[in-house]
């Protein structure tokens, strides 16, 4: 017995870490039910979620926090959204007989249909940030043609390996047309934007040599090549923005930046989607650029610092701040919840405690419109309407709350809304709310 006590003792300091199934026991990706919305005076919250066996989504009313669904397998990184009633989402099974399918879902009932299933498997994902894992799936990328009668997918495939591009009919699933090109990598990503009948494909791929190298690729509705931009062409150790925007006239804009700071750049592209000049910026180091956009001839520039930088038609650049330019003050989270519109979460150590602030943002000027004393630092943010609402962190080892913010104060309206809470089950972040009839 005496020698059994040292064994007994070792299991139960390793017992903490040992597996075990973690996860909802009735998972189901493939699952297709409905569910009965509540009260017409409820919003639907659509909260994204993940544990060992995938990720899922719960779908919560409010302001009356009742858990209406859990729906398994959406990747939250790629929901296209056609209207404030109908989205698309791709998913991965990672099971023997891996497959990427693409779901078409009704937002106010969870009904939703596999609209096309692809076994082709892809490259490993190489990440924003430069980091990529052998055994990480790669992303696949939607976007809708500007009548959302066409869905376009971009995935970055094995085989070749190449870049892959797929337009479908959103009512049958059926595909229409596709291309693709040769692309030399052991692990890469792909943004894909629709700009009106304009097609932006950005690939940032990681070679067996360590280089790192983005291309951008713009085409038409047909996905026919109008121009290739290649990593000579684009700014080097820089990833590129594939929203492209219309700068004045003839003119666009997109933004690249580093990914971990230190320098970024504004690309001017002319009437035939040519680069037309390139501005440098210089930011601190670990300072990024977390949004953009562009109007009346300027662009506007958040970064994660709480800088906003300004580049006017002459070129040069221009800074503000939203707090006090002392390196105190960081976002947390930003998420554009209107055109233009952005709300932030700042957080500031100004005497080793950690204050928050939320802030609702006109990005193009870097006009604050309202600012409002945190009561606890927000993980993300959705709007919609008149409506906005910020995911909130434990307080007391309960899960975390979903408060809804008034859209012009800030201020909150009623009180938060305990997330399901399980051992197993992270909540990821925020994906969408659908504001009540």
């Amino acid at each position: 017995m005496r020698r059994l006590i040292p064994l007994i003792a070792s299991l139960v300091l390793l017992a903490p870490s040992c597996p075990r199934d973690y996860g909802p026991p009735d998972y189901d990706p493939d699952a297709t039910r409905s569910f009965v919305p509540g009260s017409s005076g409820d919003d639907l919250v659509y909260v994204a979620a993940g544990s060992a066996k995938g990720d899922s989504d719960y779908v919560m009313a409010m302001p009356s926090g009742e858990t209406l669904a859990r729906i398994d397998g959406p990747d939250r990184r790629g929901w296209a959204f056609a209207s404030s009633r109908v989205a698309y989402y791709p998913m991965l099974s990672a099971s023997a007989n891996s497959s990427n399918t693409i779901h078409r879902i009704d937002l106010r009932t969870g009904a939703r249909a596999r609209l096309v299933a692809d076994q082709r498997l892809g490259l490993p994902l190489f990440d924003e940030a430069g980091r990529f894992d052998q055994g990480s799936p790669g992303f696949t990328a939607l976007a809708l043609t500007a009548a959302d009668t066409r869905l376009v997918v971009a995935r970055v495939l094995s085989a070749g390996p190449r870049v892959w591009i797929g337009r479908y009919d959103t009512s049958s699933g059926t595909l229409e047309t596709e291309r693709s090109w040769p692309i030399s990598a052991i692990a890469a990503n792909v943004r894909l934007a629709a700009r009106g009948d304009l097609l932006v494909v950005v690939t940032s791929t990681r070679t067996d040599g360590g280089k790192i190298e983005d291309e951008m690729r713009l085409l038409d509705p047909s996905l026919r090549e109008l121009v290739a931009l290649s990593a000579s062409d684009l700014p080097p150790d820089e990833r590129c923005s594939a929203g492209l925007q219309s700068l004045d006239g003839p003119r666009w804009v997109t933004v690249c930046a580093n990914p971990v700071g230190r320098h970024a750049s504004v690309l001017v592209l002319d009437d035939t989607y040519r680069i037309g000049s390139r501005i440098p910026l210089k930011l601190e180091v670990r300072e990024r650029v977390i949004a953009w956009t562009a109007q009346h001839g300027s662009v506007a520039i958040l970064t994660d610092r709480a800088r906003h930088i300004r580049v006017g038609n002459d070129g040069n650049p221009t800074t503000s701040w939203l707090a006090e330019p002392d390196g105190r003050t960081a976002v947390r989270v930003a998420r554009e919840i209107a055109p233009g519109i952005v709300v932030a979460q700042l957080i500031t150590n100004p005497e080793g405690t950690v204050v928050g602030e939320t802030a609702l943002l006109e990005l193009a000027t870097g006009r604050v419109l309202a600012r409002a004393t945190a009561p606890a630092i927000a993980l993300d943010f959705v709007g919609a309407g008149d409506r906005l609402y910020a995911l909130l962190p434990s307080t007391d080892g309960l899960g975390p709350r979903l408060q809804r913010l008034d859209r012009e104060s800030l201020a909150p309206v009623g009180l938060a809304a305990r997330l399901p809470q399980r051992d197993d089950v992270r909540v990821g972040g925020l994906i969408a709310v659908i504001p009540a009839r």
